[in-house]
């Protein structure tokens, strides 16, 4: 193994089968939920541990370096209105000019949020939504834990949810996308 610099193709890859063997591991613990009829390429998205505990599953929906629509739902053990306000904080912290960041952040600060019924596996969910630009956020409180949608150039009146038992497409196209990025075949 390399301490410093570029991993080996076989590194890389031992990497990433022993990140996807910790998500099949855990896959089971929270649901997990993606787009009803999706017919773009699926991945895994956010899938976040706090002291060795599941706490944010997320499946990714659409290419996130293309131009299509994009919808990754992810749910969280945490406060899902908290974890928005961390998305949107994120992107922010992208932007180097601080006068860009100043204005983009009062702007997402007073935009207005809406309530939209989504439907969860038929049952509709009642989902705080902030639309900033072309991309909107959503977040819902369910029993035990939080829903949180994230979406970029899809309505929200497109959007059903589904529980999802099998993780294997969202970790096959995982793969794929990387392939594509690494320049492999």
């Amino acid at each position: 193994m390399q301490v410093a610099g570029r991993l080996s193709r076989e590194e890389f890859w031992a990497r990433i089968a022993a990140s996807e063997q910790r998500v099949r591991d855990s896959a089971a613990i929270l649901p997990i939920y993606g787009v009803a009829g999706w017919s773009g390429s699926l991945m895994v998205g956010d899938w976040e541990w706090e002291n060795g505990q599941l706490v944010t599953a997320g499946l990714a929906h659409g290419d996130p370096s293309g131009d299509g629509p994009t919808v990754q739902v992810r749910t969280t053990v945490n406060d899902p209105q908290a974890a928005v306000a961390s998305l949107r904080i994120a992107d922010l912290r992208a932007l180097h000019d601080e006068d860009d960041f100043l204005r983009r952040r009062r702007a997402a600060d007073v935009a207005p949020t809406v309530h939209v019924d989504i439907p969860v596996n038929s049952v509709p969910v009642r989902f705080e939504v902030r639309e900033e630009g072309d991309r909107w956020r959503g977040a819902a409180q369910q029993a035990d834990y939080g829903l949180v949608i994230e979406g970029r150039r899809m309505a929200t009146d497109r959007l059903t949810l589904i529980r999802v038992h099998d993780i294997e497409p969202y970790l096959a196209g995982h793969r794929a996308h990387l392939n594509a990025l690494r320049g492999e075949n």
